[in-house]
């Protein structure tokens, strides 16, 4: 993980007139959007990190709202993300299932299957699995 843009994420974090509870959460945002960048690649530019639940990034010409949640509660706060994402205007919405290595160790195949069975291909863009540990990124 990029020791520098955690530091500078962690930085923005410190001075938010926000509650600790609050600070944890954005802390996570900020890991899982430094490993997302990570593994997407050097074509993706944070814009901003924090614009509540979501980050924006953008990607080429397409602006995106990104939203990170556990692998195994992917459907918590949807419909209010969604919402909250479609108000910031951006062209695409996307979801990153965050999964550490012991979780699915067979691939991506039961990863595939929860994300129709929940319908998230429907809800979003694009639906990733990131692999935290591993710093791997698997679009479904």
């Amino acid at each position: 993980m990029s020791v520098y843009d955690m530091m500078a994420l962690a930085e923005e974090i410190e001075v938010q007139p926000v509650c600790e509870q609050e600070k944890e959460r954005m802390m996570i945002q900020a890991a899982d959007l430094v490993r997302f960048k990570e593994a997407y690649g050097s074509e993706l530019k944070v814009i901003r990190p924090f614009a509540g639940l979501v980050s924006i990034v953008t990607t080429g010409n397409t602006m995106a709202g990104v939203y990170f949640c556990d692998i195994l509660n992917p459907d918590r706060l949807v419909k209010q993300v969604r919402k909250q994402i479609e108000a910031l205007k951006v062209q695409e919405i996307w979801l990153v299932m965050v999964r550490d290595g012991a979780i699915y160790p067979q691939g991506t195949a039961a990863v595939n299957d929860l994300a129709l069975h929940r319908q998230l291909q429907k809800q979003f863009n694009r639906v990733f699995v990131l692999n935290f540990y591993k710093s791997s990124l698997h679009q479904l």
